[in-house]
Protein backbone atom coordinates (compact mmCIF):
# COMPACT_ATOMS: atom_id res chain seq x y z
CA UNK A 1 0.00 0.00 0.00
CA UNK A 2 1.46 3.41 -0.86
CA UNK A 3 2.22 5.99 1.79
CA UNK A 4 -0.75 8.03 2.95
CA UNK A 5 -0.71 11.50 4.47
CA UNK A 6 -3.47 11.93 7.04
CA UNK A 7 -2.38 15.44 7.98
CA UNK A 8 -0.97 14.40 11.36
CA UNK A 9 2.11 12.44 10.23
CA UNK A 10 3.18 10.20 7.36
CA UNK A 11 2.60 6.46 7.58
CA UNK A 12 3.86 3.60 5.41
CA UNK A 13 0.43 1.95 5.24
CA UNK A 14 1.03 -0.90 7.73
CA UNK A 15 -1.64 -0.96 10.39
CA UNK A 16 -3.50 1.97 8.82
CA UNK A 17 -6.65 0.13 7.75
CA UNK A 18 -8.84 2.54 9.70
CA UNK A 19 -7.38 5.66 8.11
CA UNK A 20 -7.47 4.03 4.67
CA UNK A 21 -11.14 3.09 5.14
CA UNK A 22 -12.02 6.66 6.14
CA UNK A 23 -10.07 8.03 3.19
CA UNK A 24 -11.84 5.71 0.72
CA UNK A 25 -15.31 6.17 2.18
CA UNK A 26 -15.24 9.97 2.28
CA UNK A 27 -12.89 10.29 -0.74
CA UNK A 28 -10.59 12.63 1.15
CA UNK A 29 -7.60 12.25 -1.15
CA UNK A 30 -9.72 12.74 -4.26
CA UNK A 31 -11.12 15.95 -2.78
CA UNK A 32 -7.68 17.27 -1.86
CA UNK A 33 -8.15 17.18 1.91
CA UNK A 34 -6.87 15.23 4.92
CA UNK A 35 -8.27 13.75 8.10
CA UNK A 36 -6.64 16.54 10.12
CA UNK A 37 -8.26 19.21 7.94
CA UNK A 38 -11.67 17.60 8.31
CA UNK A 39 -11.32 17.33 12.10
CA UNK A 40 -10.38 21.01 12.33
CA UNK A 41 -13.22 21.93 9.98
CA UNK A 42 -15.73 19.93 12.01
CA UNK A 43 -14.55 21.45 15.30
CA UNK A 44 -14.67 24.94 13.79
CA UNK A 45 -18.18 24.39 12.47
CA UNK A 46 -19.36 23.05 15.82
CA UNK A 47 -17.92 25.97 17.78
CA UNK A 48 -19.41 28.40 15.25
CA UNK A 49 -22.91 26.93 15.24
CA UNK A 50 -23.20 25.71 18.86
CA UNK A 51 -24.96 28.94 19.86
CA UNK A 52 -28.06 27.60 18.10
CA UNK A 53 -28.48 25.04 20.89
CA UNK A 54 -29.12 27.89 23.34
CA UNK A 55 -30.73 30.54 21.11
CA UNK A 56 -33.28 28.31 19.40
CA UNK A 57 -35.03 27.28 22.67
CA UNK A 58 -35.16 30.94 23.75
CA UNK A 59 -36.88 32.01 20.52
CA UNK A 60 -39.33 29.10 20.39
CA UNK A 61 -40.11 29.42 24.10
CA UNK A 62 -41.72 32.79 23.32
CA UNK A 63 -44.17 30.90 21.12
CA UNK A 64 -45.22 28.79 24.11
CA UNK A 65 -43.10 25.70 23.51
CA UNK A 66 -41.28 23.96 26.35
CA UNK A 67 -37.69 25.25 26.45
CA UNK A 68 -36.18 21.97 27.67
CA UNK A 69 -37.95 19.90 25.03
CA UNK A 70 -36.84 22.31 22.31
CA UNK A 71 -33.26 22.10 23.60
CA UNK A 72 -33.22 18.30 23.32
CA UNK A 73 -35.00 18.32 19.95
CA UNK A 74 -32.50 20.83 18.57
CA UNK A 75 -29.54 18.67 19.57
CA UNK A 76 -31.05 15.44 18.26
CA UNK A 77 -32.28 16.91 14.97
CA UNK A 78 -28.94 18.61 14.29
CA UNK A 79 -26.96 15.44 15.03
CA UNK A 80 -29.25 13.22 12.94
CA UNK A 81 -29.31 15.56 9.94
CA UNK A 82 -25.52 16.00 10.04
CA UNK A 83 -24.91 12.24 10.20
CA UNK A 84 -27.32 11.53 7.35
CA UNK A 85 -25.67 14.14 5.13
CA UNK A 86 -22.20 12.80 6.02
CA UNK A 87 -22.84 9.09 5.42
CA UNK A 88 -25.42 9.26 2.63
CA UNK A 89 -24.29 12.29 0.62
CA UNK A 90 -20.68 12.85 1.83
CA UNK A 91 -21.50 16.52 2.10
CA UNK A 92 -21.00 18.98 4.97
CA UNK A 93 -24.02 20.34 6.79
CA UNK A 94 -24.35 22.94 9.53
CA UNK A 95 -27.79 23.52 11.07
CA UNK A 96 -28.95 27.09 10.65
CA UNK A 97 -31.63 29.38 12.02
CA UNK A 98 -34.08 31.76 10.44
CA UNK A 99 -37.35 29.90 10.12
CA UNK A 100 -37.63 29.72 13.93
CA UNK A 101 -37.86 33.51 14.19
CA UNK A 102 -40.55 33.58 11.49
CA UNK A 103 -42.28 30.72 13.32
CA UNK A 104 -42.45 32.66 16.58
CA UNK A 105 -42.79 36.30 15.59
CA UNK A 106 -44.50 35.95 12.23
CA UNK A 107 -46.89 33.02 12.58
CA UNK A 108 -47.57 32.58 16.31
CA UNK A 109 -47.39 36.18 17.52
CA UNK A 110 -48.10 37.94 14.24
CA UNK A 111 -50.89 35.79 12.79
CA UNK A 112 -52.05 34.56 16.25
CA UNK A 113 -51.92 30.84 15.49
CA UNK A 114 -51.06 28.35 18.20
CA UNK A 115 -47.60 26.79 18.10
CA UNK A 116 -49.20 23.38 17.50
CA UNK A 117 -50.83 24.62 14.29
CA UNK A 118 -47.62 26.34 13.21
CA UNK A 119 -45.63 23.17 13.88
CA UNK A 120 -48.07 21.23 11.72
CA UNK A 121 -47.42 23.69 8.90
CA UNK A 122 -43.68 23.14 9.36
CA UNK A 123 -44.23 19.38 9.02
CA UNK A 124 -46.22 19.84 5.81
CA UNK A 125 -43.55 22.17 4.42
CA UNK A 126 -40.92 19.54 5.26
CA UNK A 127 -42.88 16.94 3.28
CA UNK A 128 -43.10 19.39 0.38
CA UNK A 129 -39.35 20.03 0.50
CA UNK A 130 -38.76 16.26 0.49
CA UNK A 131 -40.87 15.88 -2.65
CA UNK A 132 -39.02 18.74 -4.31
CA UNK A 133 -35.64 17.26 -3.32
CA UNK A 134 -36.28 13.82 -4.86
CA UNK A 135 -37.35 15.43 -8.13
CA UNK A 136 -35.61 17.87 -10.45
CA UNK A 137 -37.97 20.67 -9.46
CA UNK A 138 -35.68 21.68 -6.60
CA UNK A 139 -32.73 22.06 -8.95
CA UNK A 140 -34.78 24.19 -11.33
CA UNK A 141 -35.93 26.46 -8.49
CA UNK A 142 -32.43 26.81 -7.01
CA UNK A 143 -30.84 27.53 -10.39
CA UNK A 144 -33.53 30.11 -11.19
CA UNK A 145 -32.70 32.22 -8.10
CA UNK A 146 -29.95 34.78 -8.87
CA UNK A 147 -26.78 34.55 -6.81
CA UNK A 148 -27.26 38.11 -5.57
CA UNK A 149 -30.69 37.21 -4.20
CA UNK A 150 -29.32 34.11 -2.48
CA UNK A 151 -26.68 36.23 -0.77
CA UNK A 152 -29.27 38.88 0.12
CA UNK A 153 -31.52 36.27 1.74
CA UNK A 154 -28.65 35.02 3.91
CA UNK A 155 -27.67 38.57 4.87
CA UNK A 156 -31.27 39.52 5.64
CA UNK A 157 -31.77 36.52 7.90
CA UNK A 158 -28.50 37.32 9.66
CA UNK A 159 -29.50 40.94 10.25
CA UNK A 160 -32.92 39.86 11.50
CA UNK A 161 -31.39 37.44 14.00
CA UNK A 162 -28.81 40.07 14.93
CA UNK A 163 -31.43 42.64 15.90
CA UNK A 164 -33.25 39.99 17.95
CA UNK A 165 -29.99 39.23 19.77
CA UNK A 166 -29.33 42.92 20.43
CA UNK A 167 -32.85 43.31 21.82
CA UNK A 168 -32.52 40.26 24.11
CA UNK A 169 -29.13 41.55 25.29
CA UNK A 170 -30.67 44.93 26.16
CA UNK A 171 -28.47 46.92 23.80
CA UNK A 172 -31.48 48.23 21.86
CA UNK A 173 -35.11 48.80 22.74
CA UNK A 174 -38.33 49.74 20.94
CA UNK A 175 -39.08 53.42 20.44
CA UNK A 176 -42.29 55.09 19.27
CA UNK A 177 -40.35 57.93 17.64
CA UNK A 178 -37.33 56.24 16.02
CA UNK A 179 -38.54 52.60 16.06
CA UNK A 180 -35.21 51.54 17.63
CA UNK A 181 -33.19 53.24 20.36
CA UNK A 182 -30.43 52.42 22.83
CA UNK A 183 -31.38 50.22 25.74
CA UNK A 184 -30.34 50.38 29.37
CA UNK A 185 -26.55 50.28 29.08
CA UNK A 186 -26.18 50.12 32.87
CA UNK A 187 -28.00 46.79 33.23
CA UNK A 188 -25.76 43.83 34.23
CA UNK A 189 -26.93 41.67 31.32
CA UNK A 190 -26.23 44.49 28.87
CA UNK A 191 -22.74 45.04 30.28
CA UNK A 192 -22.07 41.30 30.03
CA UNK A 193 -23.17 41.34 26.37
CA UNK A 194 -20.88 44.30 25.66
CA UNK A 195 -17.97 42.44 27.27
CA UNK A 196 -18.68 39.43 25.07
CA UNK A 197 -18.72 41.57 21.94
CA UNK A 198 -15.42 43.17 23.00
CA UNK A 199 -13.80 39.75 23.49
CA UNK A 200 -14.99 38.49 20.11
CA UNK A 201 -13.99 41.61 18.17
CA UNK A 202 -10.56 41.49 16.47
CA UNK A 203 -8.07 44.14 17.69
CA UNK A 204 -7.65 47.24 15.51
CA UNK A 205 -4.44 47.69 13.50
CA UNK A 206 -1.54 48.94 15.59
CA UNK A 207 -3.06 47.87 18.89
CA UNK A 208 -0.88 46.87 21.82
CA UNK A 209 0.07 43.29 22.63
CA UNK A 210 -2.13 43.26 25.71
CA UNK A 211 -5.29 43.82 23.71
CA UNK A 212 -4.17 41.25 21.14
CA UNK A 213 -3.52 38.78 23.93
CA UNK A 214 -6.97 39.46 25.41
CA UNK A 215 -9.01 39.36 22.23
CA UNK A 216 -6.92 36.83 20.31
CA UNK A 217 -4.19 37.34 17.76
CA UNK A 218 -5.47 38.80 14.52
CA UNK A 219 -2.75 36.97 12.64
CA UNK A 220 -3.99 33.63 13.91
CA UNK A 221 -7.55 34.60 13.05
CA UNK A 222 -6.58 35.47 9.49
CA UNK A 223 -4.48 32.36 9.08
CA UNK A 224 -7.12 29.94 10.34
CA UNK A 225 -9.10 29.60 7.07
CA UNK A 226 -6.05 28.47 5.08
CA UNK A 227 -6.54 24.71 5.69
CA UNK A 228 -10.01 25.03 4.15
CA UNK A 229 -9.00 26.92 1.00
CA UNK A 230 -8.89 23.88 -1.24
CA UNK A 231 -12.22 22.57 -0.02
CA UNK A 232 -13.93 25.94 -0.29
CA UNK A 233 -12.68 26.47 -3.85
CA UNK A 234 -13.77 22.98 -4.80
CA UNK A 235 -17.23 23.51 -3.31
CA UNK A 236 -17.63 26.86 -5.07
CA UNK A 237 -16.80 25.25 -8.41
CA UNK A 238 -19.73 22.85 -8.08
CA UNK A 239 -23.13 23.59 -9.64
CA UNK A 240 -25.41 25.71 -7.49
CA UNK A 241 -28.04 22.99 -7.45
CA UNK A 242 -25.62 20.63 -5.64
CA UNK A 243 -24.30 23.27 -3.23
CA UNK A 244 -27.77 24.18 -1.95
CA UNK A 245 -29.85 21.77 0.11
CA UNK A 246 -32.62 23.81 1.67
CA UNK A 247 -32.03 27.54 1.98
CA UNK A 248 -35.10 28.02 4.13
CA UNK A 249 -33.92 26.08 7.16
CA UNK A 250 -30.42 24.72 6.54
CA UNK A 251 -27.10 26.31 5.68
CA UNK A 252 -24.07 24.43 4.43
CA UNK A 253 -20.44 25.03 5.23
CA UNK A 254 -17.72 24.23 2.70
CA UNK A 255 -15.40 21.68 4.28
CA UNK A 256 -15.66 18.62 2.03
CA UNK A 257 -16.98 18.56 -1.54
CA UNK A 258 -19.79 16.18 -2.39
CA UNK A 259 -19.14 12.83 -3.97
Amino acid sequence: MPAMDTGFRRYDGDGMQGQAMIDRFFRLSLNGTTIRTEIIAGATTYLTMAYIVFVNPVILAEAGMDRGAVFVATCLASALATLLMAFLANYPLAPGMGINAYFTYGVVKGLHYSWEVALGAVFLSGCLFLILSVTRIRSWIVDAIPLSQKMAISAGIGLFLGIIALKDAGLIAASADTLVTLGDLKAPTTLLACAGLFVMAPPPPGSSYSSRHFTGSSRRRRASPRPFSRSICAARSMPASRRSFSSSCLSTCSTTPAR
